[in-house]
């Protein structure tokens, strides 16, 4: 009789989702890393996708613990534990899995940034947010650029280069679309109290969101914030608060 066709392992799937082969050379590395790790054939991919469908979180934690041991870049960790989270991702929506152990996992990157550069917590941002005065234009600018960035997560670049254009403020939710780092559009949540700022700053200015050009502007009513003047915003916030 005929011999039946060996299904396409589901990493081989996973990598064949994408479009490019730089990018499908690193994930296909990075994954065969961490099958290599558990003791698996990385060579194998039915044998790469059985290990990776096994695995769990302990098993990533290892394996994380052990590149930092090895001496590997935090960026590298946090590229290769990233390859395992989106691998997981693409396994769950094909109905090949249960859960996304990479996804509990902190990458040392995270840990890296605390120590090197300063950092707030949730009482410090309350705090920090609640420094301007949003009864004046200057203050409600500088509460919806606070907001954009310590609740939203924008880069000071991305606030700096918002326009009118690039929010939209809607009954019971508003976003903003920034061209992001690496040429990449996402588009981000802005909350409530941010968006109210926003709003504020443009209603107490004549100005209209909707509008082409800079969102957020100097005193002269014409020049863009730079990443800069962010810089110096926010500084001053900080020691205000």
């Amino acid at each position: 009789g005929r011999v039946a066709p060996r299904t396409t392992a589901p990493s081989t799937s996973f990598l064949s989702s994408k479009r490019s082969q730089a990018t499908r050379d690193a994930y296909g590395r990075d994954l065969a890393a961490f099958v290599a790790h558990l003791g698996g054939d990385s060579g194998d991919p039915h044998a790469v996708s059985r290990a990776l469908l096994a695995a769990d979180v302990a098993a990533v934690g290892s394996w994380r613990d052990a590149m930092i041991a090895a001496g590997h870049q935090p960026a590298s960790i946090q590229r290769r534990i990233a390859a395992l989270r989106t691998f997981y991702r693409f396994a769950e929506s094909a109905g090949l899995g249960t859960g996304n152990p990479a996804r509990l996992v902190e990458s040392p990157r995270v840990e890296a940034a605390r120590q090197k550069r300063p950092y707030i917590e949730t009482a410090e941002a309350a705090k920090l947010l609640a420094a301007p005065n949003i009864e004046t234009a200057q203050g409600a600018r500088d509460r919806a650029i606070l907001g954009l960035l310590a609740v939203s997560g924008l880069r000071r670049e991305e606030v700096a280069g918002l326009c009118g254009l690039d929010v939209e403020i809607g009954e019971d939710a508003a976003w903003a679309t920034v061209d992001g780092k690496g040429g990449k559009t996402r588009t981000v949540g802005v909350d409530a109290d941010t968006a109210d700022a926003l709003l504020r700053f443009l209603r107490l200015t004549g100005r209209l969101l909707k509008k082409d050009g800079p969102l957020f502007i100097g005193r002269d009513g014409k020049t863009r914030l730079s990443p800069r003047m962010i810089d110096h915003l926010v500084a001053g916030y900080a020691r205000r608060a």
